[in-house]
C-alpha cells in the first residue's frame, strides 16, 4: 500500500534524552553546515542519515531507546501489522533545536513530543521548563538513499585525540592528507609548498591486505573528527586505495558512521 493511502490511527513519539548527548550528536550535522534533518523513529531506536550538499560526506547515526531516559513509540495503521521497519519520520530545523539546547546544562533533559493525529504539523520540545512548539519541515527536502556497500581493504582503531592533533597540525600546511597502510603500520602524511608533517600512528587491530594509500580533504576530516571526538575516545577507520574512508564510533546504544569521498589526483 502506498504511504499516502495508509490510514494512520495513532502516531505518537515521546522521548526524554540527555541534552548534552543529543547536542553532541546533532553537532555532527550542524558542523557540516546542514540546516534541516529528518529524524526517523523506530520502535527501538532513532536514526539520522544525510549527505552534505556537495555529496562528499555522509553521516549516519543511531541512538537506541536504551540510551534515553524515556522512549515511547506508538504507531497504529489501519489493517497493517507493525514490524521492525515501521517508522515515524519528522523533519526538523536544526538551528531551532540548537537554540533550545544552548542553555542546557550537562545533566538537563531534552523532552520531545509529537502527536501526528492531534497536531500533524508541529512537535513540542521542553528544556529547562520552557515548552516550545515548532513547525515540522517538509520531508520533500530529504530524498531517501541507501548506505553504499563498500569493499574496504584495510581497517584499524585509532584514538580521536591522536587523529585530531595531527589534523590540527596539518590544516595550515595543506588542504589534504594522505593515509597509507601496510601490513604492520599506518602512516599519516600532509605536505604543502614548504612544509610537511608525518605521523606513524599508534593504532590497534590493524588489518591491511597489501599496501593501500588514499587522499582526503583536511577540511572534511577535521570537521568529522572534531565531532566524533566529543562522543568517542576511539574510532574504527576503514579504507582502500583511492577509496572512500569510513569513520565509525560505536558505544553501547550509540553508533555513528561517517563516509568521506577520496580526493583523486588528476593527471
Amino acid at each position: 500500500m502506498d504511504d499516502d493511502n495508509k490510514e494512520i490511527i495513532k502516531e505518537i513519539i515521546d522521548i526524554k534524552i540527555n541534552s548534552k548527548l543529543l547536542k553532541n550528536v546533532l553537532s555532527l550535522y550542524k558542523d557540516l553546515k546542514i540546516d534541516q534533518l529528518k529524524l526517523v523513529f523506530f520502535q527501538d531506536r532513532m536514526e539520522i542519515k544525510i549527505t552534505d550538499p556537495a555529496h562528499v560526506e555522509m553521516i549516519y547515526s543511531t541512538i537506541e531507546n536504551a540510551l534515553c531516559e524515556e522512549y515511547h513509540f506508538d504507531l497504529e495503521i489501519k489493517n497493517e501489522k507493525l514490524d521492525e521497519n515501521s517508522k515515524i519520520e519528522i523533519g526538523i530545523d536544526l538551528e531551532k533545536i540548537f537554540n533550545a539546547l544552548k542553555n542546557c546544562k550537562k545533566d538537563d533533559l531534552f523532552i520531545f513530543h509529537y502527536n501526528g493525529i492531534v497536531e500533524p504539523d508541529y512537535f513540542t520540545i521542553t528544556t529547562n521548563n520552557f515548552i516550545q512548539k515548532i513547525g515540522k519541515c517538509t520531508l520533500d527536502n530529504f530524498p531517501d538513499f541507501k548506505i553504499p556497500e563498500l569493499n574496504f581493504r584495510a581497517n584499524f582503531n585509532i584514538s580521536t585525540d591522536q587523529l585530531h592533533e595531527f589534523l590540527k597540525r596539518s590544516e595550515n600546511i595543506s588542504d589534504y592528507l594522505t593515509i597509507k597502510t601496510t601490513s604492520n603500520n599506518v602512516l599519516l602524511h600532509s605536505e604543502g609548498d614548504t612544509d610537511k608533517i608525518d605521523l606513524n600512528a599508534d593504532v590497534n587491530s590493524l588489518r591491511s591486505y597489501s599496501e593501500h594509500k588514499s587522499n582526503y580533504s583536511i577540511d572534511y576530516m577535521i570537521t568529522a573528527i572534531t565531532g566524533l571526538k566529543r562522543l568517542f575516545k576511539d574510532i574504527e577507520i576503514k579504507l582502500a586505495s583511492d577509496y572512500p574512508i569510513s569513520l565509525t564510533g560505536d558505544l553501547q546504544f550509540l553508533k555513528v558512521l561517517i563516509l568521506i569521498a577520496p580526493r583523486i589526483e588528476r593527471d
